[in-house]
């Protein structure tokens, strides 16, 4: 049973599904944060080591819930000091029975005005819902419930996708006999998608981006706090840790 981040992250690399989807996640990631390098950015949630690794040669941070990781912290924890992060990356951290409320507030918490946080989600009325060797997605906030709490949290939707319209196969030669199906759901029933991803931007009233910011590094206070702070090595450390 998948029913974990945990889980989740296993499922990645042991079904041929699992295998699949993700490719498609990471893909989003890629494209919807762009370049990286040079900005402050935090990785949580459901990423593998491999993306993790890709993603730490241009700066960023890792926080997971067990070894390998930058920092050892729950996924919906951030222990970390206010408007720190340009970007975060979070891989179905809010999916699982979280408070998606608390999670989005403190992922408001954390990120610098007009950052943005790069997420995706499961939607529990795809055709996942039939059962099989898939996530147990019945806890995970509908799309429509999931923006409700986005725009309480104060975030602003700035772009979207949905992904994955097959039904839970678990066979290479399925996966891709089935293929012909992304491209009708996509065009007839999009809200039928297995999985959503958000842009989501924080902006503030009254403050006006600087054309010649250029965020670069960790500062010193940057680092995490108390006891999840974890020795930083190699490209990951901050400046003056």
């Amino acid at each position: 049973m998948i029913q974990t981040v945990s889980d989740l992250r296993q499922w990645w690399g042991k079904s041929e599904l699992g295998q699949y989807v993700y490719a498609q996640e990471w893909d989003f990631f890629q494209q919807a944060a762009g370049s990286l390098a040079g900005r402050r950015t935090l990785l949580t949630g459901a990423f593998t080591a491999q993306s993790a690794a890709q993603t730490a040669t241009q700066g960023a941070l890792w926080q997971c819930a067990t070894l390998p990781a930058d920092v050892l912290a729950e996924e919906t924890v951030l222990p970390w000091r206010d408007n720190v992060f340009d970007v975060v990356l979070a891989a179905h951290a809010g999916d699982f029975g979280v408070s998606v409320a608390t999670w989005l507030a403190e992922l408001y918490r954390v990120v610098r005005p007009f950052g943005c946080v790069v997420l995706t989600g499961f939607n529990p009325y795809s055709l996942w819902r039939i059962g099989g060797n898939v996530p147990q997605v019945a806890q995970s906030l509908p799309f429509t419930q999931f923006k409700s709490c986005v725009a309480q949290a104060g975030w602003q939707v700035a772009q979207g996708r949905f992904m994955h319209y097959l039904p839970p196969v678990d066979s290479a030669k399925w996966l891709h006999r089935m293929r012909f199906m992304e491209l009708a759901g996509n065009r007839w029933w999009p809200h039928g998608a297995a999985v959503y991803g958000l842009v989501l931007r924080k902006q503030r009233a009254g403050m006006r981006w600087q054309a010649d910011a250029q965020p670069c590094g960790f500062a010193p206070e940057a680092v995490v706090l108390g006891a999840a702070k974890q020795p930083f090595t190699g490209q990951n450390a901050p400046n003056g840790v």
